[in-house]
């Protein structure tokens, strides 16, 4: 091939190479490379709208040259960027055959097959690299993921392990390796970028995937527990301000906007996907921002001054006496803190007096506490079977899942403790997995 064909390609001087590698076919139809890189341009040049020529130029390489492995591999990237996740795998399962031993193209063949969910024949595929190149970290780190999420944990404990091993500053690997040991102490919440990227990849199909196939019922349960409370002792909407943390998609927006008085409903989430996806629902928040909520509460606090409004946000109601919410809100959010205090005492700090805090967490096993009722009469203890049997006596305990679960004694003390008293601490549903209902507590205290 001429040499100037090239220097073009890599260039993206794209008209330039395409015109070299049209006129090298003319004199030679089964010139197999030209056909290959002539097949990768169109994609880079034209994209989807020349599929169809671009992968018939990918199949003349393949024929021209059929132990080529680097040409399948080509093919399936062309696959893999018009969605069609199952021939994209099949053609690197070719190129796998072809070249066993290439390690890019097992990784590719790994991610595809995740993708398509054939997750065991991935943990095959990575597992084959990490016997061509033991010290492959990224190999190690996706392996681990999938046998976490396939259940087998000795086993990703294993490959979690080898990758800290490697790079043993790694934040993400160190959280799973407590979560899948049960030290809930040795990480107090997932790294915010581990949480960030997870909600990023869930934002389009989340709310679909949680409501119909999960049944989420989180929402409205809570939004019943928190009407429940304002009606019984605390402050009645319409508020004049409330935020929502962890937002997510928005979820809870159309049960919150008729109690909040107008320019009054904000909501916080560490997922800019998340975040953006509630803003094209429109769920009715009038303000949303990406930011860690405990950070953001903070911030709120050190802004407040005497005035209990932040200087750049007040709105025109002004909330009578010190604090600038009164209504907190977080829905399925504390699920991945451990120690909750840091967040309560930070939501009492931009709190008024009797202003609510409504929220929801999963129910670890309280064994001190099953027999107990509310000295109000209001509080219903809950206990879920959800953590392993070894955690069970602890106020809060981080799962496999990555998830942590708290007892009802831990909340109510730890309340009492930031500033706050319980108005109704009630059990129920949250939602399935794995066609097993995942029992939660549905608290809602008050400002002291």
């Amino acid at each position: 091939m001429p040499q100037p064909a090239a220097i073009f390609h890599r260039n993206k001087q794209y008209k330039d190479a395409e015109s070299i590698y049209r006129s090298i076919l003319q004199q030679d139809p089964k010139h197999g490379e030209s056909h290959h890189l002539l097949g990768a341009l169109l994609l880079d040049l034209h994209g989807l709208s020349r599929f169809e020529e671009a992968k018939g130029h990918l199949l003349s390489a393949i024929s021209c040259c059929p132990k080529n492995s680097k040409y399948r591999q080509s093919l399936g990237v062309a696959y893999q960027r018009k969605g069609d996740k199952l021939e994209a795998v099949e053609c690197l399962e070719r190129a796998n055959e072809k070249d066993p031993m290439n390690v890019q193209i097992l990784m590719q063949l790994g991610r595809l097959l995740k993708d398509a969910g054939r997750p065991h024949r991935a943990v095959e595929v990575y597992r084959s690299v990490t016997l061509l190149e033991p010290d492959h970290p990224m190999a190690h780190y996706r392996a681990a993921a999938l046998l976490r999420t396939l259940g087998k944990y000795e086993q990703s404990l294993v490959h979690f392990r080898q990758h800290l091993r490697l790079f043993p500053d790694h934040a993400e690997a160190k959280f799973w390796i407590a979560a899948l040991s049960g030290d809930s102490h040795a990480a107090e919440a997932p790294p915010p970028r581990c949480i960030a990227s997870l909600f990023d990849q869930y934002s389009d199909y989340f709310d679909q995937h949680l409501v119909t196939q999960l049944e989420y019922r989180t929402p409205q349960l809570l939004m019943d527990a928190l009407l429940s409370a304002a009606s019984a002792e605390a402050l009645s909407p319409p508020w004049t301000r409330c935020v929502d943390l962890g937002v997510g998609t928005g979820l809870m927006g159309p049960l919150l906007r008729p109690h909040v008085k107008p320019n009054g409903l904000e909501g916080v989430d560490l997922s800019a996907g998340m975040i953006a996806k509630a803003k094209a629902e429109g769920r009715g928040y009038d303000r949303l921002k990406v930011v860690e909520l405990v950070q953001y509460l903070q911030e709120a606090a050190a802004q407040m001054g005497g005035t209990g409004m932040p200087e750049d946000e007040a709105v025109s109601q002004k909330p009578e006496g010190k604090g600038l919410y009164e209504c907190v809100v977080a829905a399925d959010v504390f699920v991945y803190l451990g120690d909750l205090r840091p967040a309560f005492a930070a939501a009492a700090a931009v709190s008024r007096k009797r202003a609510l805090f409504a929220f929801s967490v999963e129910a670890g096993e309280d064994h001190s506490s099953k027999s107990k009722q509310s000295t109000t009469g209001a509080e219903v203890l809950a206990c879920g079977g959800q953590q392993q049997q070894q955690q069970q006596s602890q106020p809060y305990s981080l799962l496999p899942t990555g998830r942590y679960v708290h007892t009802a004694q831990y909340l109510r003390d730890a309340l009492n403790d930031t500033g706050w008293h319980v108005c109704v601490l009630q059990g129920g549903t949250l939602r399935n997995n794995g066609g097993k209902p995942v029992r939660g507590h549905m608290c809602v205290a008050a400002r002291t």
